[in-house]
């Protein structure tokens, strides 16, 4: 589990092809290596992936993750290149403060980004959503944005189903969020508990 607090920007340094459309990841960072064992889980960019091997160089720490093919249609990570940078969190500890909202790193959906614009210093982003998964979004709802947890401010019904997020200074510059631009495509991961929500409802339906 993650909560969307970024604890640091990776950059990938290595991207080398498995069998069957899997990828291997070679990602630099300046993570604590205690932070970076193998089998232990890791969002990067959103995505729920597991250390597979982790070292050091005279550059710093590195992780490597491996990525089914499956992982590739579902997120952005096939379009990922070397030098691309990425927001990285190391599963949560049983003492890690809550300060965002739980998160999978369970992708639903790219999200792209529609428009920007500066507004008292921060930055005012409309993103689309499928219109599969409308239905979970809502005002002052959370929602995961590779790998940052956000709050939807307001939705915008129709041909194209769209919601607008603020970005805060702090956001800005402790994640990637500062190099996003319109048409940049995001990770993005509904609130779990709207999706349960949902089951719920349909379970009882069911019964009747």
């Amino acid at each position: 589990m993650f909560t969307g607090i970024v604890a640091d920007i990776g950059q990938v340094s290595a991207i080398d092809q498995q069998p069957e459309g899997a990828l291997s990841l070679t990602i630099a960072c300046s993570l604590p290596r205690q932070r970076l064992a193998a089998g232990d889980s890791i969002a990067c960019s959103g995505v729920c992936l597991t250390i597979a091997e982790s070292g050091a160089d005279t550059s710093g720490n590195w992780f490597r993750v491996q990525v089914s093919e499956e992982t590739r249609r579902a997120t952005t990570l096939a379009a990922w290149r070397p030098r691309q940078r990425v927001n990285l969190e190391p599963a949560v500890l049983a003492a890690t403060p809550l300060g965002g909202h739980l998160m999978a790193g369970h992708v639903d959906a790219a999200s792209a980004i529609l428009s920007m614009q500066e507004v008292a210093g921060c930055r005012r982003v409309w993103l689309d959503a499928p219109a599969g998964l409308a239905r979970y979004i809502a005002p002052k709802c959370s929602i995961g944005l590779d790998g940052v947890s956000l709050t939807v401010n307001e939705i915008r019904p129709g041909e194209v189903f769209a919601y607008r997020v603020e970005i805060i200074p702090h956001t800005l510059a402790a994640t990637c969020w500062g190099e996003a631009r319109p048409g940049d495509r995001l990770n993005m991961e509904i609130d779990m508990l709207a999706r349960y929500v949902e089951r719920l409802l349909q379970h009882r339906g069911e019964r009747r």
